[in-house]
């Protein structure tokens, strides 16, 4: 998807705010901050995200979607539903109505299963399980279908401190599919409070903001890459994001994001 910078706009949507720069005020905020609002722009679109909580649990996120060519806005969401520590279930809305679900759960401490369920039946469509064998999250992910046929498999080389990592798939045959590289920065993501207390985002321990994402096809060939800066408040979570998309062809173009924290 193509993006454009457009500065101008989304002032206007976060008028009212104190600071241009920093249009949420976090003088008063604790240390530890859970994310409240995300207002990210393209081209096309201007979407937010609310996160609300119970005892410290993501248990719904609210998706509105504005379109700048016909002024008409969508709505979603996703519910979480945690039947303990090692398990839960997410449940994806489109205009109210259920449309995808799935079922969570570690089978043992070092393994994570995702069902992919019929959101009217229960019935097993998919599966993967996800190896939790690194201090940084899981390094290998297997993925089948409903009648336990392996379809392709992940394998990733976590780096450095921040976890930085390359990830390598493969189909069925073991035939090499592609490849991509995420480098991590050093500071807190906005989802930093929820990945200390919570295995609901795959177990993983990447806890920094995404500076640089590339993306390799089977051949090697560069398919896309995305460079992020980043400006954060003084407790290091981030509260604006510019990311720059560049695709195979050389053209650019921009993505803004806002932060706002409870």
């Amino acid at each position: 998807m193509k993006f454009v910078l457009k500065i101008l706009i989304l002032s206007i949507v976060l008028s009212g705010c104190t600071d241009d720069n920093n249009p949420f005020n976090y003088s008063s905020k604790p240390k530890l901050l859970l994310l409240k609002k995300e207002i990210s722009e393209n081209e096309n679109y201007i979407t937010t995200k609310e996160y609300i909580y119970s005892d410290n649990k993501l248990i719904t996120v609210n998706y509105e979607t504005s379109s700048k060519s016909s002024n008409s806005n969508s709505y979603s969401k996703t519910e979480y539903e945690y039947i303990s520590e090692n398990e839960y279930f997410k449940y994806e809305f489109w205009d109210n109505t259920l449309k995808r679900k799935y079922r969570y759960f570690k089978p043992n401490s070092n393994t994570i299963r995702r069902e992919k369920l019929d959101p009217l039946t229960d019935e097993l469509k998919s599966y993967y399980l996800m190896d939790i064998d690194n201090s940084c999250g899981g390094t290998k992910m297997y993925y089948y279908d409903n009648n336990n046929v392996l379809t392709y498999r992940v394998e990733k080389d976590f780096y450095g401190s921040n976890c930085s990592f390359n990830e390598l798939s493969y189909d069925s045959d073991g035939n090499f599919k592609g490849k991509y590289q995420l480098v991590y920065d050093n500071m807190k993501d906005s989802f930093s409070t929820l990945y200390s207390s919570n295995f609901w985002r795959n177990n993983s321990k990447l806890i920094h903001n995404v500076i640089e994402f590339t993306s390799w096809d089977e051949n090697n060939i560069l398919k896309f890459s995305e460079k992020s800066t980043f400006e954060y408040n003084k407790e290091g979570y981030p509260t604006f994001e510019e990311r720059i998309y560049k695709g195979s062809d050389g053209t650019t173009s921009v993505n803004t994001i806002y932060y706002e924290y409870y």
